[in-house]
This record gives structure tokens, sequence and C-alpha cells, in this order.
């Protein structure tokens, strides 16, 4: 099960490719998912099935109709069946129940600092809990399996990348969403006060949620005109490729979310981009330039890793992008997160 068989997806593009590379280890793959874009499933593998609820449009109570008329269409026809729920929850708190009456494995994979109701009653009838980090899990019991993130090391990639010495021009971006949790507002402010020149620019990719579009608006009028001299550019929502493009062309990924390790900072240490983020999921794995401890609020610790890179030799900065470039290709692609998923989907 999972969200979204769509790689235009605001939250789960990856996720069309996830089942396209599972495919390739089992002999059939049948995807429930929330919604689909039509235009993608033509090059799926001829031995993956897609079953769309459309849970977005219509009623919801077909749509659960569906859900498990699709789940009992599998399970009872078929043997050997195993459950993965892809960041869903919700899909699972509901089938939960059933899948162990019926002794059907069911792992589920969670990425998000919040504890749901739904995400502790699944946890009750789970076989186990797949996750990125420790920090990314709000559960913590024998059943939580933290497996790294799923990047795909070769859409998100600069080979020959290097730190610039002293650029005239800071390329500056954040990819996320444009919500109030990202404290979007700090990395402008923050952007505007080191890189005064008229000639840097902070790329901003991605778009609000839908019940914050008011804080979307909020910026560009707050920032308007930073925004009407290019300064500061909201791109929108873009796909991976453009992204891609983004991270190749820019010196610093500026990141201030304090829940868990965001997906999109393994994006930008695969690009070769130096992270400079808050997020002590991060830190905690990957390391800062300065201490912690020195700093008793978001805005000063960030100001304070920007003056430390400011002074840094491009060489030095080097050698920590090549370090981190490595940690994350070992433990947070998606080829080892694959082989990790596979392990425990095999041994549920």
């Amino acid at each position: 099960m999972n969200y979204a068989m769509d790689s235009k997806d605001a939250v789960f593009p990856h996720q069309i490719g996830i089942v396209t590379e599972l495919s390739s280890t089992w002999d059939q793959v049948f995807v429930i998912t929330y919604t689909t874009n039509p235009d993608e499933l033509s090059p799926v593998p001829s031995n993956v099935v897609i079953m769309n609820l459309n849970w977005h449009k219509g009623s919801k109570f077909v749509a659960i109709l569906k859900l498990f008329y699709f789940f009992l269409k599998v399970t009872l026809t078929k043997d050997k069946v195993v459950l993965f729920s892809y960041m869903t929850e919700t899909l699972s708190a509901l089938i939960a129940p059933l899948a162990k009456l019926l002794n059907i494995r069911h792992i589920l994979w969670y990425a998000h600092a919040s504890k749901p109701r739904r995400l502790s009653w699944c946890h009750l009838w789970i076989d186990k809990l797949v996750t990125s980090t420790q920090e990314s899990c709000p559960i913590h019991s024998k059943k939580v399996i933290p497996i790294g993130q799923a990047v795909d090391q070769t859409a998100f990639s600069c080979p020959d990348k290097r730190v610039r010495s002293n650029p005239s021009k800071m390329q500056v971006v954040h990819v996320g969403r444009i919500d109030p949790s990202k404290n979007i507002e700090t990395i402008i402010e923050l952007f505007i006060e080191k890189f005064p020149s008229k000639n840097s620019v902070l790329n901003l990719i991605g778009t609000n949620s839908e019940k914050y579009a008011y804080y979307a608006s909020s910026l560009k009028s707050r920032f308007k005109s930073q925004v009407d001299s290019g300064q500061v550019i909201f791109h929108g929502k873009k796909d991976q490729v453009f992204i891609n493009n983004a991270l190749c062309q820019s010196d610093i990924f500026l990141h201030a979310f304090s829940g868990s390790l965001d997906k999109t900072l393994i994006e930008a240490i695969l690009s070769r981009t130096f992270v400079i983020s808050s997020n002590q999921a991060f830190i905690k794995e990957f390391g800062c330039l300065g201490k912690v401890s020195e700093f008793d609020n978001l805005s000063a610790f960030l100001f304070q890793e920007l003056n430390i890179y400011q002074q840094s030799d491009a060489s030095e900065l080097q050698s920590i992008v090549d370090k981190r470039y490595r940690h994350a290709f070992n433990y947070h692609s998606r080829h080892q997160w694959l082989r990790k998923l596979n392990q425990v989907l095999l041994d549920a």
C-alpha cells in the first residue's frame, strides 16, 4: 500500500520508483494506492498490478470498501503474501487487524516525528515498523527497525561538483514544503543578512500544504522587494530533474526544520551540496561546523554555521562534503535501503 504512483506528487514522488525496483525481487507486486498519474503507469513492469482507491476524490466510504475488496482479492487468492505499507498509517490502521486475523505479515514504513493515534493502533497489530533513523519514529520498541532513507543515488548526482572558493554570486537553495514548520522566514532572513549582494540568489523549491496557503502569501508579501529583484525565488512544485539541476548549481542547502531527518537533506548531500541545518537528527549523523551547545535558538545556530562556512577554506569544506557523501551513499541510498527492506520483508 502506498500514497501515490506519481513522480510529480509533492510529497511522495519516489514511491513509483520504489515499486518498480521491488518488482525485480518479487514474483508479483500488487499496489493499493491513494492516487495515480495515468500518464506514468505504462512503464510499470508487467508483474505490477495497480489498484487505485481514488482516496481524495468522491466518497471515503466507497474508498474504504475498495480497500478491503482489493486486500481480500489478493490475500485470499495468492500464497505467501507479505503486506508492506509505505507511509500509509491510515490504510494500515484499517487493514492491520484483518491482516493479523488472516496471518498476513505486515510491515509498515513510517518516518515522521508526529505520533497519531492510528500509528499507535497499527503498532499493536503489525509485525515490524521500519523507519529511516531512530529519531524519525516516535515509537520505540523491538518492532522498530531503522534502515535509512531511500534516495535514488542516480537521480541526485553531480559528480564533477566542487566547493567554490569565495564565489561572487552565492547560490543558496531550500527544497521542501513552504509550511511554518520548515521555518522558511528564518531561512530568508539569514540569507538576506549573510549574502546581501544583489548577485546572490535563494531558490525556494516546493509548494505549501493546502491549509498553509496564507503562509506562502505572507512570505511573498513580507519579502516583496527581494522577490521582485530576483534575489529570492519561489519556484513552486518541481520534478526531480529540476531539483537535481538546482542542487548541482547551488553552493549551500539551507535548512531549518527541527523534526525528523528530511529526505531532501540526503538528496542535497548526494548532489554534493554543502548542507547547513539545525536539524538535530542531521547533526547527530552528519555533524556541524560549530558546537550545538553554544547556541540557544535556531536562528543563532544557523547564523554561526554560516559564519564558519564563510571563514573556511574551500578544501576544508570539500573534505566535509566528501565525507558526508560517502556516509549518505552507504546508509541512505536507494540501493542500500532496498536491500535492507527486502531483508525485513523476507524475514518477517
